[in-house]
This record gives structure tokens, C-alpha cells and sequence, in this order.
């Protein structure tokens, strides 16, 4: 294990019990403090299944994912909220509430979370001002173009 190591994914061998094929054959991940990751490919290579190992939505035992040196199978549910919490994970099948604004749309999962509304309107401000996005706020997501 690396010391710089923020995530790290170590030896995951995973497939789906209906199948023969593993999706994940001693895989190795890691991922640094200030670094990102894409990750891309064809339908049903296991891209999302990947996000929910990461993120400890799909559990698939000890010893496997870890972050800041600490296996995420032994964290609390607060300490995984707390983890999950700092990543950003975007699908390709991102789902927007259509009759929701723009603003709402962004801070929804703050409110989700039960972020207070100071800190809330904090973030939002920051996020409007360097994305340049006033003008949209107030307007329904149904209505913006890809």
C-alpha cells in the first residue's frame, strides 16, 4: 500500500454469481489526493458495478477497498456516509429532476444529506460563480440542452 494513496482497490476478484466470467480478475486501483478518475467503456464491462465497489454500495468482503489506509467493510454507517460523502461519481446515465431548477437540482443532494442552509447556499455560491451559471438557476433542467 502506498502512503499517497487516497483510495485503493487491491486484488478484487469479482464476478456476478450467474455467470461464469469474472468481471474483475485481481484488479488493482488507487487513486491520490487531487487526482481523478474517468472510467469508460462498453455496456456491461462493470463501470458502474466499480463505482458501487468504490463508493461501498456493493460489498464485496475485507481487505478489498480501502480509504486513507482503512478497509471501508469496517466502517460505521456515519463513517460511510462520511466517505461517501466526498466523492463525486457522474453516470452516464446522470438522472436530473426534471421539474426541478438548476439550483435545486445541485443542492438537492446537500439537502438529502442534511447539510445546513447557510452552508448549503456557501457551496451553491461558490459552484454559481466559478461555473458562470446565475443567469440559469431559476430555470426548470427540462428545459437546458446537452
Amino acid at each position: 500500500m502506498h502512503i499517497d494513496n487516497l483510495i485503493e482497490m487491491r486484488n478484487l476478484t469479482w464476478g456476478y454469481p450467474e455467470s461464469a466470467i469474472l468481471l474483475f480478475n485481481h484488479y488493482n486501483f488507487s487513486l491520490k489526493k487531487g487526482e481523478f478518475c474517468v472510467i469508460m467503456g462498453k455496456s456491461g464491462t462493470g463501470k458502474s458495478t466499480l463505482a458501487r465497489i468504490l463508493t461501498g454500495e456493493k460489498s464485496v468482503g475485507e481487505k478489498m477497498v480501502y480509504h486513507k489506509h482503512e478497509d471501508i467493510s469496517k466502517y460505521s454507517d456515519e463513517e460511510m456516509q462520511t466517505y461517501r460523502r466526498k466523492m463525486g461519481i457522474i453516470f452516464q446515465d446522470y438522472k436530473l429532476i426534471e421539474y426541478m431548477t438548476v439550483k435545486e437540482n445541485i443542492i438537492y443532494p446537500l439537502v438529502l444529506y442534511g447539510v445546513g442552509e447557510s452552508i448549503i447556499d456557501a457551496k451553491y455560491q461558490k459552484l454559481q460563480q466559478k461555473y458562470n451559471i446565475s443567469h440559469l438557476e431559476d430555470l426548470p433542467v427540462k428545459f437546458l440542452s446537452a
